[in-house]
């Protein structure tokens, strides 16, 4: 198994339905791929990634191919690392 198949790669096209809209939990990584601190963090981010592969999406996103998506969540540095996590009330049964 590549790297590739461990961590996609997501785009302005793929971010609603492959983040937002998840039911499983999402690890994205906010990347350049020009950017030395984020060529230092992707081998820990693999790692991460291949050990909670059943249980998290992990995924990265490219800041120069999504500016809506670093405007919207406010992304000022890279490497930035964000957690996302649909929780529906339905799948919750809270105490009374």
């Amino acid at each position: 198994m590549t790297q590739e198949d461990i961590v996609i790669e997501i785009g302005e096209k793929e971010w609603e339905k492959s983040v937002e809209r998840s039911n499983t939990p999402v690890f994205v990584m906010f990347y350049s791929p020009m950017c030395a601190f984020c060529k230092t963090m992707e081998p820990h981010f693999f790692n991460y990634a291949q050990e909670f592969k059943k249980t998290v999406v992990f995924a990265r996103v490219n800041v120069f191919n999504t500016p809506s998506i670093v405007q919207r969540y406010g992304i000022m540095s890279i490497p930035t690392f964000k957690f996302f996590c649909l929780i529906m009330s339905a799948r919750i049964a809270l105490p009374e």
